[in-house]
């Protein structure tokens, strides 16, 4: 799912940071050169875990679209969870963002 905020890019970073934090999704590699954050979640009852990805790009000087995807780490039936870990992404990023106004 795409979605755009009002921020430059540093800001972007930041508030992705926060949420993925927020959210008990782990940051395993974060590169601001290369405009990705990854992330992966635990393994849970219904769940091996789901590797986090997002990307952003620079749509002009204070506005900035990100990319977040899920998938399962290792499992054919992901009950839902990838849909479910983009929407509370998205849904987080896009409450922060304009708090931080």
């Amino acid at each position: 799912m795409v979605i755009e905020i009002d921020a430059n890019l540093e800001t972007a970073f930041n508030i992705c940071k926060d949420v993925l934090n927020n959210l008990e999704i782990e940051i395993d590699e974060i590169n601001i050169m290369e405009k990705y954050i990854y992330g992966s979640t635990n393994s849970g009852l219904l769940s091996w875990g789901e590797e986090i990805e997002l990307c952003f790009d620079i749509i002009k000087e204070n506005k900035i679209s990100i990319n977040v995807t899920s998938e399962a780490k290792a499992q054919l039936i992901t009950w839902g969870k990838n849909d479910k870990n983009i929407c509370n992404i998205c849904d987080s990023i896009m409450k922060k963002s304009t708090t931080n106004k």
